[in-house]
């Protein structure tokens, strides 16, 4: 499963992006020891030529937690989105997970914890926390989310905050906040849908037939001339 070659291939339209190069052996086993220490990490995609494609590969790189999403990866997400948001030569970016899942959503022993505070204290705190990665819709590239595996909760908004997705037969997507017993604020990327579907229509040149338009949109009240 490679969604770096798919996705540079699909964005780039360059016969030359179908492969990433893989670096020099002893400096690669050097920057796989360092990304290893981190929680998350931005990788450069290569064509066949060693040429910069323009995309980045941002990983969550926390498997034993089913990359679940926690204080210290919002830090580490903070300072990342700073550094994608400097690379001018940047021209898209695909979000996945490391190991069997995208991401479990919000670490359960964190919002446990927040489960003592007070509801004025917590709206502040949770609001931040969740917000701090729905901030990935401030970058000005297309963004993709590489479903790899299970998106929970607060994983399946940073899904959806994404731009598009992409998701592997292995893909679950699940919104278990009322079975917590706790408010969706990981979900509030699900009001960005419908220009979800606007992006649909501009970047994949996605035709939708009068049938399609009214099992799509009902909300939005069209009505079919026949």
């Amino acid at each position: 499963y490679s969604h770096q070659r798919f996705l540079t291939r699909a964005l780039l339209q360059h016969p030359a992006a179908m492969a990433a190069a893989d670096p020099p052996a002893a400096a690669a086993a050097a920057s796989h020891t360092q990304q290893k220490a981190r929680l998350l990490y931005t990788e450069r995609v290569l064509d066949s030529s060693q040429q910069d494609t323009g995309v980045r590969v941002l990983h969550l790189n926390n498997p034993e937690s089913l990359n679940s999403l926690t204080s210290n990866i919002a830090a580490e997400f903070t300072a990342e989105l700073q550094q994608l948001r400097a690379d001018s030569a940047m021209r898209a970016l695909i979000v996945t997970g490391q190991g069997r899942a995208f991401s479990a959503g919000g670490d359960f022993s964190f919002i446990q914890q927040r489960m003592a505070g007070s509801v004025q204290d917590n709206q502040q705190v949770l609001g931040s926390f969740y917000c701090t990665f729905l901030a990935l819709r401030t970058l000005p590239v297309v963004t993709i989310a590489a479903i790899n595996g299970p998106a929970v909760g607060g994983g399946l908004g940073f899904a959806l905050a994404c731009d598009m997705r992409l998701a592997s037969s292995s893909a679950k997507l699940s919104a278990n906040f009322v079975k917590l017993g706790i408010t969706p604020g990981g979900l509030r990327a699900v009001l960005l849908l419908a220009l979800l579907l606007v992006l649909q229509l501009v970047v994949l040149l996605r035709q939708f037939s009068d049938s399609m338009c009214l099992t799509l949109l009902p909300r939005w009240r069209l009505h079919v001339l026949s």
